[in-house]
């Protein structure tokens, strides 16, 4: 008798169906683990910018205009907008705006994070509101994620999560 060595043609399928659950299982906290890096790329950069706009502040008495008045470089990204207020990284595809008080990041995929100034004009750690935005399910998710509390809807369209506490 004559044993046969090939897989059956259930098993074969068996052996699909398991990998399309774990599939199915993986990519969210896959797409959740990447958002959370990009999301902790937004927060380190809109706190560098925070920081120098302490700086500034500390030095000079005044609130920054526009970002050539900071000392801040960074790698890839450069000054731009109509008035100066945009910091362009087109290789990281992050856009940060610069507004009296305020300064939010956004990523092209739809993730953004922001710092309102919510006390004096000083620039100071206590006085900031953390916010997250997402435009999507995944960006939606790694807000929820990082502590995010849904506040309601920008008026550009975005989910807007409070994180407080986030720092």
């Amino acid at each position: 008798m004559q044993k046969n060595a090939a897989f059956a043609l259930i098993e074969l399928l068996v052996v699909v169906l398991i990998i399309g659950i774990l599939a199915a299982i993986a990519l969210p906290q896959y797409q959740t683990a990447v958002g959370k890096a990009h999301f902790t790329e937004l927060v380190s950069l809109a706190t560098a910018i925070q920081k120098e706009l302490n700086i500034f502040y500390m030095s000079n008495g005044q609130r920054v205009v526009r970002f050539e008045e900071l000392a801040l470089s960074v790698p890839g990204c450069e000054a731009g907008g109509l008035y100066g207020t945009e910091l362009i990284c087109p290789e990281k595809e992050i856009t940060c705006n610069l507004s009296i008080g305020q300064v939010s990041c956004i990523r092209a995929d739809k993730l953004g994070y922001a710092l309102f100034n919510t006390g004096s004009f000083s620039y100071d750690e206590q006085g900031y509101t953390r916010q997250c935005y997402a435009a999507d399910e995944v960006s939606a998710r790694v807000c929820r994620s990082m502590g995010g509390k849904l506040q309601g809807t920008s008026t550009s369209g975005y989910d807007v999560y409070d994180l407080a506490g986030h720092r």
